[in-house]
C-alpha cells in the first residue's frame, strides 16, 4: 500500500502510516521483533491492542489532515528487551481535547491543570461528560491499563507540554511545548512469558 512504509534492519523496524487500518502489518512487524528477541515467532495482543489505540487517536483526532505517524521498534538483545515508540505531531492529547471540547472546558475539566488534565484521561475521569461526543475516551484507559496489567513496561507519554512516565509515577511540567504525542514503552522477555501469547 502507497500510505504504509516500513524499514527493517537487523534489530530495528520502522514503519510509518496514514490510516488507522494497518492492522496486519503492525501484528507481524510486533510478531518479528518478538521472533528477533526471543527465537520464536509470537504474536502479543497486548502491545497490538496499544497501537491500535494509538492509530486510532492520531488518525481521528491528531490532524486536520496530512495525517501520519511512527512506529519505531528497537530490539535490545543485550538487555533482553523489546524498545517501542510511535509518535504522531499532529495537536497533541491536551490541545485536541480543549478545541474539542471547548464549550465544555470549565465544567468538564473544572480548572486543572494540564497534568491533572492529562492524568484524568488516562484513568478515564471524563468519560460520563463525553457521552453525546464522538470520542468517549476509551483509547487512553486501554494503553494505560496495558500497563497496569504488567503486560509492558516503561510506558511513558510526551504530549504538549505534559510529560507522564506511569513506570516511576513522574508528571512534568515541561518548558517548551511538543506539538503531538509521543509514546514509550519496554516489552522484556520475562513480561513476553507472563503475558498472553498465541501462535
Amino acid at each position: 500500500r502507497k500510505d504504509i512504509r516500513t524499514f527493517t534492519s537487523d534489530n530495528l523496524i520502522l514503519m510509518s502510516g496514514t490510516s488507522k487500518s494497518e492492522s496486519r502489518k503492525i501484528g507481524e512487524c510486533i510478531k518479528k521483533s518478538i521472533e528477533i528477541l526471543t527465537g520464536t515467532s509470537h504474536h502479543y495482543p497486548p502491545v497490538y491492542g496499544m497501537i491500535q489505540e494509538m492509530n486510532g487517536n492520531s488518525v481521528e483526532h491528531a490532524y486536520r489532515n496530512k495525517k501520519h505517524w511512527l512506529l519505531g521498534i528497537n530490539i535490545d538483545t543485550i538487555n533482553n528487551k523489546i524498545i517501542f515508540t510511535y509518535t504522531d505531531n499532529g495537536f497533541g492529547i491536551l490541545n485536541t481535547m480543549k478545541r474539542k471540547f471547548s464549550s465544555l472546558i470549565n465544567d468538564v475539566f473544572k480548572f486543572k491543570n494540564d497534568i491533572e488534565i492529562l492524568n484524568g484521561l488516562f484513568d478515564r475521569e471524563y468519560n460520563s461528560r463525553f457521552k453525546q461526543q464522538y470520542n468517549r475516551n476509551k483509547g487512553l484507559p486501554v494503553i494505560k491499563k496495558t500497563f497496569v496489567n504488567e503486560k509492558v513496561n516503561n510506558l511513558l507519554v510526551i504530549t504538549n507540554d505534559v510529560y507522564l512516565h506511569f513506570g516511576n509515577k513522574t508528571s512534568l511540567k515541561l518548558d517548551s511545548t511538543f506539538s503531538g504525542t509521543f509514546y514509550y514503552w519496554e516489552l522484556d522477555i520475562e513480561t513476553i512469558k507472563n503475558g498472553r501469547i498465541k501462535n
